[in-house]
């Protein structure tokens, strides 16, 4: 299962620490240079991490008081790199989950990705949409009529996706009764949130027995758990240039944009124009950089052009 994770605001100095550690942690890294755009990008996409530099994050304050007030990432976690002019404890009160100093160490960075790893996995379950066709029968609440058919698309704590050619209007409460592989029945209120007009729409339960609120979470958990493989443990500590084997590591950015990878056991460079880079290429280098690794040989030391 891979997680994601969004440098906000990072320079490059600070990029060349964090994106290894993510990437060696399990963790895709994107980057967003801009704080207005990258607020709005947490507003509207699930992201299980987020680092900001609040010495260049302008706003960082508001930002992160938006992303925790309403979103999909109300419950990420978020790494904090503070400014001489903020106290860690201003920065977990705007929002951050971690406050890292400006000279924290790659091995530190690690240790604080183990310590919240378990609270990533637990975010991304709770936000988990799980696909599945069901029968669904939808009334609208307090109107005597008869109740439509509709047909799931995903299931997720909160809510439903669903097909429907006579969707009640947006806002209308309405009564929903569904059943789940297995025994369980679910009978619950919600209100359409949205609706494309073309039969598609969307329900958020708002009123579900407490009991029933439990079984249909750990009906959720255990589709979760069947669909993905558990995840391997983040390792203790960073691997050391020492150890046997070698391995394709990040060396160098430039506008954010990763330009070169160094082999671990000797002092082999691969480069590529800035032009040619994309954030993939921090967890992905390029096909072309990878087979001039595989093929050079650490007793040269020389690092042969790609």
């Amino acid at each position: 299962m891979q997680l994601n994770a969004l440098a906000i605001c990072c320079p490059d100095p600070l990029l060349e620490k964090i994106v290894p550690v993510f990437h060696y942690a399990g963790i895709e890294t994107d980057v967003c240079l801009r704080a207005e755009d990258a607020w709005e990008r947490l507003l509207r996409a699930k992201y299980d991490a987020a680092v900001v530099d609040l010495e260049r994050s302008s706003g960082w304050h508001d930002g992160m008081g938006r992303v925790r007030k309403a979103g999909p990432n109300r419950g990420s976690v978020i790494f904090a790199v503070r400014d001489a002019n903020t106290s860690p404890s201003d920065a977990c009160r705007a929002g951050a989950s971690l406050v890292l100093d400006r000279d924290f160490s790659q091995n530190a960075l690690l240790k604080s990705l183990r310590a919240l790893h378990g609270a990533m996995l637990s975010e991304r379950q709770r936000y988990y949409r799980c696909p599945i066709e069901i029968p669904v029968l939808i009334a609208p609440v307090g109107i005597r009529t008869p109740a439509v058919r509709a047909v799931s698309s995903n299931v997720s704590r909160g809510g439903m996706a669903v097909r429907c050619p006579f969707l009640p209007s947006i806002a209308t409460k309405v009564e929903v009764e569904f059943q789940v592989p297995g025994t369980l029945q679910v009978n619950c209120e919600a209100q359409v949130v949205w609706s494309d007009g073309q039969g598609r729409g969307g329900l958020v339960f708002t009123r579900m027995s407490q009991r029933m609120k439990e079984q249909f979470v750990e009906w959720l958990k255990c589709e979760w758990e069947r669909t993905h493989p558990a995840p391997f443990p983040i390792p203790l500590t960073l691997p050391k240039e020492s150890m046997a084997g070698r391995s394709l590591k990040c060396h160098a950015f430039i506008k954010q944009l990763p330009v070169a990878w160094k082999c671990s056991g000797c002092g082999w460079i691969g480069s590529i124009p800035v032009e040619a880079s994309s954030w993939r290429f921090a967890a992905h280098p390029p096909g072309h950089v990878v087979e001039a690794f595989e093929r050079h040989t650490c007793n040269s030391n020389i690092a042969p052009g790609t």
